[in-house]
This record gives structure tokens, C-alpha cells and sequence, in this order.
């Protein structure tokens, strides 16, 4: 019987003994932490239609196998609230206003000694945005990756819930690639990326979320609710997880290709339907 440790919303070490067709059995500190460790799981089940999933050895391990990588991933998942599996499918946007977007509020990010229409096109209401491994970052003093990514501007935010709604594709081939971000974190750069890696989109480097994502349209949402620190992610209208905030001061939505590491050569990714929701107040 293998355990896997994860880290509860009350910051409670729990061990989860994984078995087949059935919700892990928590090991807790006491009574209380289990009893209360399960009544915030229920009451978020009961809120988004959806059961705890079952986590594998293999889902929770980092791609990497440096030390810095396996540091990196280790304190990636002691971060995460939990991962879920969706009984079904929901809106995520349901309460939420669709704000006014257009070509004006997409800022293409590109190798600065480049022309846009050589890293980017927008035809037929997609989006498609590739990048090199040898090009050049951003601008010329940024230390950065290479990248061609939409930057949404004129929503930046520091409160409130907001979300990003959008249509990805990526094809074969791509991968060690950051295709979406909730930028602004502190002390990180993000709060959320989504990557790529061998055809499984992660969250950063340290847990599956999706595999098999190659050659086919994703529909993407994700939620950030500022003030209670939490982040959901959907993919194809089933919530897949629940994770912490990151602080920040300030943050925006980006999507596109941003070499990470173990970058192939040519990295390319596919946007359509692309919003901007907020909750009102």
C-alpha cells in the first residue's frame, strides 16, 4: 500500500493511503484536524459538484530529476491545496461578467530584434504564437527565456475575482513551455503557469493536470479569487484543481509560448475565444 503526504488548507501533514475505487483514509495530528480537514473538503465538493480525487506517485512527482528541479517541485506540491476530478461538467463562468475585449487589449510580447508577424498571426479568430529556443527575450535588457506571449492588458488587478476564459492548442512536438500565466506573485513572478511538458499540461513542473493535450482544442478556465488566495483551474468545464494564492500586489492574465526548461527547439501554441470575466461587486 503506497502513502503520499499532502498538505491540507489548515496546514495540517495528513498521509493519504491511496486505495483503488476509494477516498484516501487521512492519518492526522488529532480527531479535530481530520474531522475538519474532511468538512473543508465537503464543503468545497458540495460549492463545485466534485469528489477528491486519488492522486498517483507518479502524478505528484516533478518532471525534473536535477536537485534544483526536485527542490523546486517539492515545494511546489507542499503548496497546493488539493487535486480534484469533476463528478461532471459546469459553467465556470456562471456569476461572472464578461468584460469588453478586442485586438486593442492584446499586447504581443516577442523577441525584441524580430517582426510581430514572424512570431505571431491572428487569422480566422485564432491566435497563433510560436518561438524558437535560440531567439532573443522580450526586450533587450530582460535576462528572460524567449517568448511570444499575449499580454492582456487594461484588466490588471489587485482585488476582487477574476477569471481567464480561452480556447488552447498546442501541437506536437512542443513542449518545456509556459502556454498560460496569472502574472504577479511576490515573492514569485506568477501566481499560476501552466506548462508543457511531452504532451501533459502541468502546473508548473510539479503535477499533471491534463495529459495527452497534443493536436486537439482545450477549452481553459481559470479563476482567481484575490482576496481569499485560491486559484481554480478547469479544463474542458471539469474543475481539476484548487490551489493557494500567491500574494502580489498586482497581477494580469497572459497566454502564448514561454520557453521553460528542457525547451524543444520550436514551441508553438493556439488561442481562440479568449475573455476576460470578473465577478462584480
Amino acid at each position: 500500500m503506497k502513502c503520499l503526504h499532502l498538505r491540507a488548507v489548515s496546514g495540517v501533514v495528513a498521509t493519504a493511503r491511496v486505495l483503488k475505487g476509494r477516498r484516501p483514509r487521512l492519518k492526522c495530528r488529532s480527531r479535530k484536524e481530520e474531522k475538519s480537514w474532511w468538512q473543508g473538503i465537503r464543503s468545497s465538493e458540495e460549492r463545485e459538484g466534485v469528489r477528491v480525487g486519488v492522486v498517483s506517485r507518479d502524478s505528484m512527482k516533478s518532471v525534473g530529476t536535477s536537485s534544483a528541479e526536485r527542490v523546486q517541485g517539492a515545494a511546489a506540491r507542499e503548496s497546493l491545496v488539493h487535486r480534484i476530478a469533476s463528478w461532471g461538467h459546469v459553467d465556470p463562468t456562471k456569476g461572472f461578467l464578461s468584460l469588453p475585449l478586442n485586438q486593442s487589449n492584446f499586447d504581443i510580447q516577442r523577441p525584441y530584434d524580430v517582426p510581430e508577424d514572424e512570431r505571431y498571426s491572428f487569422k480566422d479568430g485564432v491566435h497563433k504564437l510560436w518561438v524558437f529556443s535560440s531567439d532573443k527575450p522580450h526586450t533587450p535588457t530582460s535576462r528572460t527565456n524567449p517568448r511570444t506571449e499575449i499580454r492582456i492588458s487594461g484588466y490588471d488587478y489587485s482585488s476582487g475575482v477574476w477569471q481567464f476564459e480561452g480556447y488552447g492548442y498546442v501541437p506536437c512536438g512542443t513542449s518545456g513551455v509556459c502556454i498560460m500565466q496569472v502574472f504577479g506573485a511576490s515573492p514569485h513572478a506568477t501566481t499560476v503557469m501552466l506548462r508543457v511538458y511531452n504532451g501533459s499540461l502541468y502546473y508548473y513542473r510539479s503535477l499533471v493536470l491534463l495529459e495527452n493535450i497534443y493536436d486537439r482544442w482545450f477549452k481553459l478556465n481559470v479563476i482567481h479569487d484575490v482576496n481569499a488566495s485560491t486559484v481554480k483551474i478547469y479544463i474542458d468545464e471539469q474543475l481539476k484543481m484548487v490551489a493557494p494564492g500567491r500574494g502580489g500586489a498586482s497581477h494580469y492574465f497572459k497566454c502564448g509560448v514561454y520557453a521553460q526548461d528542457d525547451a524543444s527547439y520550436y514551441m508553438e501554441s493556439r488561442w481562440k475565444g479568449i475573455k476576460v470575466l470578473k465577478i462584480c461587486d
